[in-house]
């Protein structure tokens, strides 16, 4: 049930999203992702009793982008929100890698035991990965309907980061810390 309630925090404001905007306008969209972005970060804080860092920070650019563009009355502001979010987590990841900070590592180090090439080679990774899609929106949003980039936006951003994700599983295999050495 944890496991069920936690998977509605993070996907049901997308599934909303898409929902309404099949049955309604962008506007309207975005409108009911505002609503329940920051419905989703708390209900799995209610679940989890911790703060989704990432859900979080995802919520309050929803916040920040929906708002400027329902008030500029501009869709095109919300559509480049995936590209400065993307661009966001570049620089916090490539950023600390500079500084020696792992933000990989402090977001799954407590799921996850890796030896150090191990996480610095995920950071590296999901830094380029987050560029590349911030190309990819910008790219699509430009060049494509409306309703391709909000389908895209919600499926195919999703389906190319779990393929992303599990493409890296050799990265974890090859890195993670067996129990003898723990």
């Amino acid at each position: 049930m944890q496991q069920l309630i936690r998977m509605a925090a993070e996907i049901g404001p997308l599934a909303i999203f898409l929902i309404t905007y099949n049955r309604t306008d962008l506007q309207t969209a975005i409108i009911s992702l505002m609503i329940t972005a920051p419905i989703g970060v708390v209900l799995y804080w209610f679940v989890e009793k911790k703060w989704p860092f990432m859900l979080l920070l995802g919520a309050a650019m929803v916040l920040i982008f929906g708002a400027a563009s329902s008030y500029f009355e501009n869709n095109d502001i919300f559509k480049m929100k995936p590209t400065f979010a993307y661009i966001l987590f570049t620089a916090l990841l490539g950023g600390g890698l500079l500084f020696g900070k792992n933000f990989i590592k402090l977001l799954l180090g407590s799921s996850l035991t890796l030896r150090e090439p191990g996480w610095r080679y995920l950071a590296i990774a999901w830094a380029v990965f987050f560029l590349l899609m911030a190309g990819l929106n910008e790219f699509v949003w430009r060049n494509f309907s409306e309703d391709f980039w909000v389908k895209f936006k919600v499926i195919g951003f999703i389906s190319i980061t779990l393929v992303f994700g599990l493409a890296l599983t050799p990265i974890i295999l090859k890195y993670k810390v067996d129990e003898e050495e723990s």
